[in-house]
């Protein structure tokens, strides 16, 4: 039995998606880091009268989700469809927010799943023949694109939008201080401190 060519040309970008998909989702499911044996002791204090370096604490990171950004670019795309903004919109806008947010891999998977929708449009457009039935076969072209981009949001928001950010300082202490120079007089002000 032959298997027509929009078929294969749908079971391939199907693959490409679910690879994309699972290697995202195994990457997210691991372990950012495995602890197999005991923290080690604190050092020794130093001896009185030694000088000690000053070394500030490790930053505290929090992760962030920016998936409202991706999802407003794809509406955006979506409403100015249209008006022909919003097709390329839809490919490069997304990948550009992973971007701007200094999140490579994810603009490269983003701009991979959505260019797949492309290529399926386009392996129909080869396709079909030019006659009064074009349109009608292009069809099952368009609904697995519309598929594949519907996937692309969904991944775009839910697993790839996320960014690790140092924690913002939450409050500044200000205390009162007071001095008495060498030369003389009073120094009254105030200091602060993040």
């Amino acid at each position: 039995m032959l298997v027509p060519r929009y078929m294969r040309a749908a079971a391939v970008a199907l693959s490409v998606l679910a690879v994309v998909c699972t290697s995202a989702a195994a990457r997210a499911a691991e372990p950012d880091e495995i602890v197999l044996e005991e923290a080690p002791a604190p050092p020794p204090s130093p001896p009185a009268g030694v000088a000690v370096a000053n070394v500030p604490p490790e930053e505290e990171t929090e992760v962030r989700w920016y998936g409202w950004q991706t999802l407003a670019s794809d509406g955006a795309s979506i409403l100015t469809a249209p008006i022909v903004v919003g097709i390329p919109l839809f490919f490069v806008g997304t990948p550009l927010v992973h971007a701007w947010h200094g999140n490579l891999a994810a603009a490269g998977i983003s701009f991979a799943v959505r260019g797949s929708a492309a290529a399926v449009i386009l392996a129909g457009a080869t396709r079909s023949s030019g006659g009064d039935m074009a349109g009608l076969a292009l069809m099952p072209y368009l609904a697995v694109s519309a598929v594949i981009g519907s996937a692309a949001i969904a991944i775009d928001a839910a697993a790839l939008a996320y960014e690790t950010k140092p924690v913002a300082p939450r409050w500044i202490r200000v205390t009162p201080s007071a001095s008495l120079p060498a030369g003389g007089g009073l120094v009254v002000g105030f200091d602060a401190a993040m």
